[in-house]
């Protein structure tokens, strides 16, 4: 299940470097990730009620008029079970969206 968890991670950090080809494109910035630049190296696995979970936090920096003088912070949740059960994704700057709800979520 790790690898796939760290699919995902590669797969975002390949999203990080198109921001640096087109600079028109939205941007996203990964702050912390429970994997190391070696291989080798175990991820770190959070803890909580309802499971284990790989954490990855970021943030999104829209390039559209209305939103670009801010950052959107946000926390995707991996389940060590991934792909048997889906990730998570919480905004945790406040956003009103109606998509996201008052939860982040």
């Amino acid at each position: 299940m790790y690898q796939s968890a760290k699919r995902v991670y590669n797969e975002l950090n390949a999203i990080q470097r198109q921001n640096h080809q087109n600079p028109n494109s939205k941007k996203f910035l990964i702050d912390t990730t429970p994997f190391g630049d070696d291989p080798s190296d175990a991820p770190t696995i959070a803890k909580d009620d309802d499971g284990q979970y790989y954490i990855i936090t970021g943030r999104i920096l829209p390039t559209s008029n209305i939103y670009n003088r801010s950052a959107f912070r946000v926390k995707i949740k991996i389940p060590t079970e991934y792909p048997f059960k889906p990730p998570t994704v919480e905004m945790i700057t406040p956003i009103y969206h109606p998509n996201v709800g008052p939860q982040g979520k």
